[in-house]
């Protein structure tokens, strides 16, 4: 599985941990802070190994969700930008944005919003918020 990672030993990373922020600076001055960085980067791999372990057929439903969200302008640009992206960002928002005060308050709404990344999310993810971790 290790010679499936990436290698990013060309980009210098400089860690920036708080209590409630993550991130890195990369060598180009870009500074990406979001306590979500990781789970962004953990679900491009996670879409990866679903399809190959598991559902050979994974990848066409996204790209399948991933259309119609587009037709249907849910997005606006936040995650329409590739499958993988999209499925990236709707993680994030599946572990730190559903609840009170949070850009979805339930995850019915979130269902509502996008049902077919919904049902993509909720076959492989627990509903858990990772706010606070």
């Amino acid at each position: 599985m290790t010679q499936n990672v990436p290698n990013y030993t060309e980009v210098s990373y400089i860690c920036i941990a708080h209590t409630r922020r993550v991130g890195y600076v990369t060598t180009s001055g870009n500074e990406f802070t979001h306590l979500s960085v990781f789970t962004h980067e953990a679900a491009h791999k996670i879409d990866s190994i679903i399809n190959r372990l598991f559902d050979p057929d994974f990848s066409d439903k996204l790209r399948h969700a991933f259309r119609v969200a587009v037709e249907k302008g849910a997005w606006k640009g936040l995650s329409s930008e590739t499958p993988a992206e999209y499925w990236a960002y709707g993680t994030e928002l599946w572990f730190y944005e559903i609840g009170k005060g949070r850009k979805f308050e339930t995850y019915e709404d979130f269902k509502k919003f996008d049902p077919l990344l919904y049902d993509l999310l909720s076959e492989w993810f627990p509903k858990v918020s990772l706010i606070g971790y």
